[in-house]
């Protein structure tokens, strides 16, 4: 297959933040264009080393079958010839950093108080502060879809999360980010009456 280096698919792996799991999705797409006109798609390449073929090919290739069983669940059908859209992902991290402050005690110091007079006070106590450096891994899923002929991109789906420390986690917090993707995906088109 001809390599078409302009068009990306990327998907957001999940960040976790202070040890909290988040993520956020957003979609794009183009307004002018109905999606419903395209009826086939076809896989792309994505440019060398950003999706996760050289990094985890086995995940890689559940990921490949996890979208494609959502294009076509959506009424897509996979033609890699002569395809209406060009289908690719994309996936990047880059280590965040969190500061968590922490003051434990209290202080006081010269000033003013009333008693049931003004008068002037001051006073010291014990006041603890710490500061506590961790880092993580951030990590973004783009999916774009790209007009075949016009070769325009006409949909964009992107996912950013905290990657967890546990590898084994990675691919259900992929998929799961997936399946919000195709929520909005869905939402879209009920909203447009496309």
């Amino acid at each position: 297959m001809k390599r078409l280096s302009f068009i990306t698919l990327g998907l957001a792996v999940l960040l976790v933040m202070a040890g909290c799991s988040s993520t956020t999705v957003h979609v794009d797409y183009d307004r002018n264009v109905n999606i419903r006109n395209y009826k086939t798609f076809g896989w792309a390449e994505a440019p060398s080393g950003d999706d996760l073929s050289d990094v985890n090919p086995l995940l890689h290739k559940r990921v490949v079958d996890y979208i494609e069983a959502k294009l076509q669940a959506g009424g897509l059908t996979k033609d890699q010839k002569n395809p209406d859209l060009w289908v690719t992902y994309y996936v990047g991290t880059r280590e965040e950093l969190s500061l968590n402050t922490t003051t434990m005690g209290y202080g006081y110091g010269p000033g003013w108080a009333w008693d049931p007079y003004w008068y002037g006070a001051w006073g010291y106590g014990p006041a603890t502060t710490s500061v506590n450096v961790t880092t993580y891994t951030k990590g973004t899923l783009v999916i774009d879809l790209w007009d075949a002929k016009k070769k325009q991109l006409v949909w964009r789906g992107t996912l950013e999360g905290t990657v967890p420390e546990n590898p084994e986690k990675v691919p259900q917090m992929i998929f799961d980010g997936i399946d919000k993707i195709v929520a909005k995906w869905e939402k879209m088109k009920k909203d447009l009456g496309r």
